[in-house]
Parts: C-alpha cells; sequence; structure tokens
C-alpha cells in the first residue's frame, strides 16, 4: 500500500526530510515483476474497463486516496492477507514552503507517468509485448521504512524508526522482519546504544515478535523521546554487539507469496 495512504503525503514529506533520517526500500526484480504481468489476461480481455472508477472525495485525505488508487493500488494485487501492522512515527518538524512545493510537484509529475505505465499495461494488445518501461516505481516497491541515528541528553546514541510500512500483498510473508533485522544490524545502520520505536496499538505485537520490549523501566531511560507521539507505545531493544552480521535470511530475495 502507499504509504502515503496511512499517513498522509504531508507527514511523509515532513519525516523524510528530517534532518538526519535514512531511507531503505525494498523492491522486487523488474523483470519478476514484468513475467506476472506478461501472464495475466488484460483487463479488456475479461471484458472489465481499463481504469477503475475514482472513489468520491469528501476531504483533503480522501482526495488524495482517491488519486494514489488510480495508479498504485491493491487492484493489482492477488492477494489480500491480512494486515501486519508495521508503524513507526517521528515527530514534525517545520517544513520549507519551497521544499514542499518542490515535493508537490513531483509528485504529480510521478502519479502521471504512473498513470500511464498503467495505461500502457492494461491497453488492449499481446500481453506478452509489456515493455520494461511499464513496470515503474509503483510496481517494484515491496515496502520501506525511514530511520534516523540520534544521541539523547544522556549521551546516548538511538536508531529510532519513524515510518515503516509493507505493501499489502507481502504482508505475513516477513517483509517487515526483514527491515527491522536490517535495522537491527549495526553493520548496516552504524552503532547505537538501542533501537527505539513509537507502535501504534495495534502493531505492539507485531514488534514484540521482532525482539522490542515496551518494558517500563527500561524504557523509562529513554523517557526523553517518549512524548514525541500521542497514543502510541515506546518500545525499544538492545543490541546483542556493535558489529553484528547479517542474519542468512537476509540475503534471500523477496518472492512471490
Amino acid at each position: 500500500m502507499c504509504l502515503s495512504l496511512i499517513v498522509g503525503p504531508q507527514d511523509v514529506h515532513v519525516t523524510v526530510r528530517s534532518h538526519g533520517t535514512h531511507t531503505i526500500i525494498l523492491l522486487r526484480q523488474q523483470s519478476d515483476v514484468l513475467g506476472e504481468y506478461r501472464s495475466r489476461t488484460p483487463p479488456s480481455f475479461r471484458g472489465e474497463p481499463v481504469s477503475s472508477p475514482v472513489p468520491a472525495v469528501v476531504n483533503e485525505h480522501r482526495e488524495s486516496e482517491g488519486r494514489y488508487l488510480q495508479v498504485f493500488s491493491e487492484s493489482e494485487d492477488s492477494s489480500d492477507s491480512s494486515d501486519d501492522h508495521e508503524e513507526g512515527k517521528e515527530g514534525k518538524e517545520p517544513r520549507s514552503a519551497s521544499a514542499w512545493e518542490t515535493f508537490c510537484t513531483g509528485l504529480e509529475e510521478f502519479l502521471a507517468r504512473a498513470q500511464e505505465r498503467r495505461a500502457q499495461r492494461e491497453a488492449p494488445g499481446d500481453e506478452q509485448q509489456i515493455l520494461p518501461t511499464a513496470a515503474g516505481a509503483e510496481s517494484l516497491i515491496v515496502g520501506a521504512a525511514a530511520y534516523k541515528l540520534k544521541t539523547l541528553s544522556t549521551g546516548e546514541k538511538v536508531l529510532q524508526l519513524s515510518l515503516m510500512v509493507t505493501r499489502k500483498r507481502y504482508r505475513n510473508c516477513g517483509v517487515g522482519r526483514h527491515i527491522i533485522e536490517l535495522r537491527k544490524t549495526q553493520s548496516v545502520c552504524g552503532a547505537y546504544n538501542a533501537f527505539l520505536t513509537h507502535a501504534d496499538t495495534d502493531a505492539v505485537d507485531f514488534f514484540s515478535c521482532c525482539g522490542l520490549t515496551d518494558d517500563a523501566l527500561l524504557n523509562d531511560k529513554f523517557r526523553e523521546v517518549r512524548d514525541e507521539w500521542t497514543n502510541t507505545t515506546l518500545m525499544s531493544n538492545l543490541p546483542l554487539s556493535t558489529t553484528g552480521e547479517l542474519p542468512t535470511s537476509l540475503h534471500h530475495r523477496v518472492r512471490e507469496p
């Protein structure tokens, strides 16, 4: 699912552009995506409309949702797995008007190109002729996460997960855990004393399964970041070492569920 459908484009913009923030994006191989598209029967051959109707809009967020669904929806996905909710949040910072305008311009251009690519994939014709140019980022993305390393007033260096999302069809397939393990591996992210996130209520179990704890006594050490978001639970993980090797499972490519 598009991250902007969950928290809104302004939140994504502010968080990702926050000073010191890094973003990791997991992508499928373009050849795998093209092979999948070429194996499908185009909507026009099934007697279905090429373009899906856009939902009625009632506010700015709903309007954005409708625009994203036109070009980046789960209607092209084959599974409807239950939510493996994976989301952390980071405090907001003032944004530059010019940077926001640039972001909005780029977003409009991306949506236009993505809509053209989707129309190309769904156009009547020989499905075997779908070209590589018909598979853009909106087709390749599996999951993404933003994080930053920060030093607290106590001198401790923490890695804080800001935002995280897994595309709907890949939930419950280990993608979220894969991203968490990457974040916990200091040979990838650098040395830190603790890994933190502000978990939504329905994401606490997920992060617990990934080795983070909501233990109040332990997390009191990090009360400096406790109030950055409301209605969330601060969770943490203390690294076993500062030079962890990548787990064997992380060398495996993301495959179809």
